[in-house]
């Protein structure tokens, strides 16, 4: 019993020695790994070696551990007790060889090796930190300056300036400004970097450049400079001066690992933030299609825009090209949407074709055309325009988005095609009102001209109502006839001074407008003003007003031949700026029609029909009473006696048959002039 009870104490007190070894080099290997990073700073081949002596202390401790228990007794080779001490005998010696070697490497031999393990450590914790920034942050400019502030504290910078310079500028100007200092950080505060030393920087920068030979404007050249691109065009240029620029350079590896790392963040934001918004812009797709209107649409657009630009407005406007006016929504945040219909836009000066064609290659509005669509933005705060961009609708319309955001639209996602699809419908919608409301003011023309008297009150009621639809001061319906003479047949005007011209007028050469529109059959618009305008004084005071500022000279055909022209006349410089030629034309087309019909036909015989009256067409030709023939044969007649006097200033005045001719010429016009003064013309 006493030789059983002292092999078990001696048992239990191996046992015990073994589990201590196996527990002290077992936690020995967990303190490197939890010091591995300040370690390998240190030197990486030093703790590797100490590592692995320790994992054999550790692997020698435990199958001791285990031999004592028996537990490798059944194991070949290991069960036996010399050829076991033998093996534990080498792994020892190998522990101690790796554990000795390793140490000796850590040994601090020199200040250097303590400055570099500092400077190592110093890089570590700097990516460290950024690693925990980036975790937290992904605003560019935040992340610039408290970089800035890392690499001050770490490093003992004496300055540091980060300087942002977005896409295209001329200058960059420090955002932020750090170090220890003051004197060369108030310098750098009021420095403005130039283009072309912004550029040299930057390009040294992308290669790696550290030294700087010249730096005009802070009187004291850098120790460093490192870039940072981010995907909206903007770079961030960080300029370092240390106390020891050598010392810096020689982390320099840490400073740039953590700006790059800065930039991966940043890129794979703007992507994931670019999927995310491809995402909603399909739902969005979805969602906004299915509304009837703007209004309606736009605070389910302005839900997404919201979220990813931060949009403090959106305006959406439609524009008639052929009238010069527009329909405006706007909507912002926390309110209603604004609707504002029939904004004229003659003083806006804007050029469509311009804008179609922006439209047609992108939509993004840019340089000076900017500025010109910035008054359309329906704001209570001015200038919060930061983006424009013109959509393309069926002609003749136009349509404008404008954004008041902190960024522009990302290329990529198109989250204005939705929209585009609201604002079409919207235009056609306005398109087929304003086609209605031209039919049914036409319908009343017709109906109130076939329930006039004569045709002479059935021309007044087509003139008022001309002149009161398109706000002109004076309309004149005026029909020619083969001869090419024009005679008034309804006036109506507000203005005194427009003229009326005498039954018998004759279009010559004095009339070259309307000659023009007689031979074309095509409208003429002309203005006082104009330096295009080739009408003469002569015309504008026989046909129009002195005071006449603007006018439409619209024919009236039918056959191919002109019957008449209708004259829109604006004495008023407002009325006349607001003109718009081509939206007039469009509905005056179907007016002068009707005005066609009744101009070849003094009676106007109608069946009715559900929309439209037929009108039947029966030629006929006009027969002249006696004083409008005597005054045609006076103006043909002076007109040949003028010809004839021409003719005789002439070269050719002295050839015998040309004597003959004016002889011939000058009985005929006696005879013709004695008939017409002496007799009475019956009919």
């Amino acid at each position: 019993i006493e030789q059983q009870a002292v092999s078990v104490g001696q048992i239990m007190e191996a046992l015990g020695t073994g589990m201590i070894q196996a527990v002290f080099f077992v936690g020995a290997l967990v303190l490197l790994a939890v010091n591995r990073k300040q370690l390998i700073a240190r030197d990486r081949q030093g703790y590797m070696k100490i590592s692995s002596g320790v994992v054999i202390f550790a692997l020698v401790s435990v199958g001791n551990l285990w031999f004592q228990e028996g537990v490798t007794a059944d194991i070949p080779l290991l069960g036996d007790v010399v050829f076991f001490r033998l093996i534990e005998w080498l792994a020892i010696i190998t522990g101690v060889i790796l554990v000795v070697g390793g140490m000796a490497s850590w040994l601090p031999l020199s200040a250097r090796a303590k400055q570099l393990v500092e400077k190592k450590m110093a890089g570590l914790e700097l990516l460290e930190k950024t690693e925990r920034l980036l975790a937290i942050e992904h605003r560019a400019p935040v992340l610039a300056r408290t970089f800035l502030r890392y690499a001050v504290e770490l490093f003992s910078l004496e300055a540091a300036a980060v300087y942002m310079a977005p896409e295209g500028t001329e200058e960059a100007r420090p955002v932020a400004v750090l170090g220890h200092e003051h004197e060369l950080c108030r310098k750098i505060e009021n420095t403005v970097l130039p283009r072309d030393l912004w550029v040299r920087f930057v390009h040294l920068a992308e290669n790696h450049g550290n030294l700087f030979d010249e730096s005009a404007c802070i009187k004291r050249s850098p120790d460093t400079v490192c870039v940072l691109h981010t995907d909206d065009d903007t770079t961030y240029l960080f300029v370092f001066w240390a106390t020891d620029g050598e010392a810096l350079r020689d982390s320099i590896r840490a400073i740039h690992l953590s700006i790059a790392a800065i930039e991966r963040s940043l890129k794979g934001q703007q992507l994931e933030a670019c999927h995310r918004f491809d995402r909603q812009a399909l739902d969005l797709w979805q969602q906004v299609t299915q509304k009837d209107s703007v209004a309606a649409a736009l605070p389910v657009w302005m839900t997404v825009g919201q979220d990813r630009h931060t949009m403090a407005g959106v305006t959406v406007v439609i524009i008639d090209t052929e009238r010069q006016i527009c329909q405006r929504w706007r909507l912002g945040q926390g309110e209603r949407v604004l609707t504002e219909k029939g904004v004229a836009l003659a003083a806006y000066q804007l050029p469509y074709d311009e804008l179609k064609e922006i439209a047609n290659r992108g939509g993004a509005v840019g340089g000076e055309l900017f500025s010109k669509v910035q008054p359309l933005l329906l704001s209570h705060t001015e200038g919060a325009l930061t983006s424009a961009y013109a959509v393309g609708l069926d002609d003749p319309y136009l349509g404008l988005v404008l954004l008041e955001s902190t960024k522009v639209l990302p290329a990529g996602t198109d989250i204005l095609a939705s929209l585009r699809v609201v604002m079409q419908s919207e235009a056609q919608r306005w398109a087929r009102d304003r086609a209605e409301q031209q039919q049914q003011r036409f319908n009343q023309l017709l109906l109130n001209c076939l329930a006039a008297a004569d045709l002479g009150k059935a021309l007044a009621i087509v003139s008022r109502h001309v002149a009161e639809r398109f706000n002109v001061d004076a309309v004149r319906i005026a029909t020619i006839d083969e001869d090419g003479f024009l005679q008034s047949r309804a006036l109506h005007t507000e203005v005194t001074e427009v003229t009326v011209p005498a039954e018998g007028t004759q279009v010559l050469s004095l009339m070259p407008n309307h000659e023009t529109v007689i031979t074309t059959g095509k409208a003429l618009f002309l203005q006082r003003d104009a330096a295009a305008t080739t009408a003469p004084e002569s015309e504008w005071h026989q046909m129009f007003s002195d005071k006449a500022l603007a006018a439409l000279l619209m024919p009236i055909v039918r056959h191919g031949r002109t019957w008449g022209i209708m004259t829109l006349i604006s004495c008023d410089q407002a009325k006349a700026r607001h003109l718009q030629p081509l939206a007039m034309e469009n509905e005056l087309a179907p007016v002068a029609g009707l005005l066609a019909l009744m101009l070849t036909r003094p009676t106007v015989s109608a069946r009715e029909t559900s929309t439209y009256p037929e009108v039947m067409f029966v030629p006929q030709r006009r027969t002249a009473g006696a004083g409008e023939l005597r005054a045609r044969l006076r103006s043909s007649l002076a007109g040949i006696v003028a010809s004839t006097e021409a003719l005789r200033k002439t070269d050719y005045a002295d050839m015998e048959k040309v004597q003959r001719y004016l002889s011939v010429i000058d009985r005929s016009a006696d005879k013709i002039k004695q008939f017409v003064d002496t007799s009475s013309l019956a009919e």
